[in-house]
């Protein structure tokens, strides 16, 4: 352990030098040549390695930690998966019973009859592509936000159009923060929103938003939560219709 420590306060302070001017490099780079802001995913990056005893197994258990998640296989066959993106909390396509159709592409497309919308958005934390997918199915518009790290433009806005029923993802991180994607929702503007990816017992991820915070920004948005009893629930056109203003529905389990 001495060692360790050793062989990792020696390679600090020889790499200091260089983290210093790194640091220095992105503070100037903050403003441009017309003293504006620069876009951060427009400033340098650099990696910090820190040399450690069995480093694959470290990372292994941080890992494991950070992303703990312990739901029970699904029972039911599929027919469609769309992946939002290939991220291993949203792409466990082996986890799928039956032989269902793989939809991970942009566009509009008909897959076994039902109506699929893919709309182009952006990742929240990696910056990579995320898509924002609508199914029709019985007439009833069904979104899934994925990974979102904005608010949607018009453009996206227009793609997406009308939504009875949004999957909506409050985890903070790798998402915008819970309040930001309660502003989608109201930009969406779905007759029900259905929280998802956030933290609970069977998904105990560190970094994902805690349960109590997530319910607190939902009732700014519908102040009488529907605590839903198990984790199916049906929903008919003329149920919709009949819906005045925006609905949260909880699914168990909830805190």
């Amino acid at each position: 352990m001495l060692i360790v420590f050793c062989l990792m306060f020696g390679w600090a302070l020889y790499n200091l030098p260089a983290l210093l001017v790194g640091a220095r490099q992105i503070r100037r780079r903050k403003l441009d040549e017309n003293g504006s802001r620069v876009d951060r995913r427009d400033m340098p990056f650099f990696s910090l390695i820190v040399p450690m005893k069995q480093e694959g197994q470290v990372a292994r258990r941080i890992l494991d930690a950070l992303m703990k998640m312990d739901y029970p296989p699904i029972d039911e066959e599929a027919d469609i998966v769309v992946l939002t993106h290939n991220h291993p909390d949203h792409n466990n396509i082996k986890a799928v019973r039956g032989d269902p159709e793989i939809v991970r592409e942009v566009g509009r497309r008909i897959v076994k009859g039902i109506p699929i919308n893919g709309v182009k958005t952006r990742h929240g934390t990696f910056r990579t592509q995320n898509i924002v997918y609508c199914l029709e199915v019985d007439g009833i518009k069904i979104c899934h936000s994925g990974d979102i790290g904005h608010l949607l433009n018009g453009v996206q806005l227009a793609e997406i159009g009308g939504v009875d029923i949004l999957l909506a993802t409050f985890s903070g991180f790798p998402v915008m923060k819970p309040g930001g994607v309660a502003q989608v929702c109201l930009q969406i503007k779905p007759k029900i929103i259905i929280p998802i990816h956030y933290r609970t017992p069977n998904c105990n991820a560190f970094l994902f938003t805690k349960p109590d915070k997530v319910y607190r920004i939902l009732k700014e948005l519908d102040d009488n939560l529907q605590w839903l009893t198990t984790n199916e629930a049906e929903f008919t056109m003329e149920q919709l219709l009949s819906l005045k203003r925006i609905t949260v529905q909880v699914f168990p389990p909830y805190f």
